[in-house]
């Protein structure tokens, strides 16, 4: 049989190097994180640092932001014949859904109703089995992310003033909750805030995957997409939406993705009727000097980003948004004209 664990602890051996850590202090290490933290030495002083941290043993270093692949965080609209889990002590009987996350195996998705105050909210997080339609209470916290391999959530707690001297200050600390126990881990502590966090994994990045499906797409004219498409893929970066390094932030229903009101109603759905649309958000349907497809998406007001297309099959239509890096969109043909 062959050995499968040498090459493991070889890759933990040489991320603790990178890291800065005794390579013997890591060999069992299982995941790494990333975070921002801001420690209040002082009153009024507190300079932020990077860091990365090898779990279950929890040693952390000083992080250079580099050498780290950004876990991908994965959404989706619950579905709407899913019953939520109804009033209790951790649910909005009308909560204000964001999507759910879909854990990487896709067996799970974590749902969050808005709880706390206005200075100090968090999320009630649960569980849902695909399998058996089956909701779990997980936890209270913010900005949840799965770990790679799905056993393992991330998050924060929800910020709480601690004195510094005569003053308060913010503070909020993280958090790891393991999905087969169902148990929280407090993963640091004094009177800091960390923010900024995500799981280390490897490969490329969902944005660098989808620009490499695009380069190897072929230019397509617009009068050849007459029919309906709908968008089942929305892939964006952490820069694009928040203007920090971070994760990309994957939307993914193959069956189109829809609003979150869970009223079955598809985001995007655009008809061209001889290479121009019938839609009114999307204007001026034409050809760039390239060869693609292109597209105006109106996002109201003034704004309008060009979109440019290409053919990767006969039925699937990737686009990036021009001038703006860090976001494709994918439409799947439904209707052919």
């Amino acid at each position: 049989m062959a050995n499968t664990a040498t090459p493991r602890i070889l890759i933990a051996i040489v991320w603790g190097c990178l890291f800065g850590m005794t390579c013997g202090a890591i060999q069992n290490a299982e995941y790494r994180i990333v975070y921002d933290t801001r420690e209040y030495k002082a009153v009024g002083k507190s300079i932020p640092v990077s860091m990365a941290m090898t779990l279950p043993d929890r040693v952390a270093a000083p992080y250079a932001r580099n050498g780290c692949t950004a876990q991908e965080i994965r959404s989706e609209t619950l579905p709407p014949d899913v019953s939520l889990p109804g009033s209790g002590e951790h649910w909005d009987p009308q909560p204000n859904l964001t999507r759910a996350l879909t854990s990487p195996d896709g067996k799970l998705l974590l749902v969050g109703a808005i709880g706390g105050s206005s200075t100090s909210h968090f999320y009630n997080y649960w569980l849902l089995d695909r399998a058996t339609r089956k909701w779990t209470y997980a936890g209270a916290g913010n900005d949840a992310k799965w770990s790679p391999d799905s056993a393992r959530i991330l998050w924060s707690t929800a910020r709480e003033l601690a004195p510094i001297g005569k003053v308060q200050v913010w503070v909020s600390h993280l958090v790891l909750f393991d999905v087969k126990t169902m148990k929280e881990q407090i993963l640091t502590s004094g009177v800091s805030q960390e923010t900024n966090f995500h799981w280390c994994t490897t490969g490329k990045g969902a944005i660098r995957e989808f620009e490499e499906r695009f380069a190897q797409a072929a230019p397509v004219k617009a009068a050849n997409l007459t029919g309906t498409w709908v968008m089942i893929r929305h892939v964006m970066t952490e820069k694009f939406i928040n203007g920090v390094t971070g994760p990309d932030h994957v939307l993914y229903d193959p069956a189109g993705i829809r609003g979150q009101d869970r009223t079955g109603n598809l985001e995007w759905v655009l008809t061209f009727e001889k290479g121009a649309s019938a839609q009114p958000e999307v204007t001026a349907v034409k050809n760039n000097a390239a060869g693609e497809a292109t597209f105006d998406k109106d996002y109201g007001g003034d704004s309008e980003w060009n979109y440019r297309c290409r053919l990767a099959a006969r039925d699937d239509l990737l686009c990036l948004l021009t001038g703006h890096p860090g976001h494709g969109v994918e439409f799947r043909l439904t209707t052919r004209e």
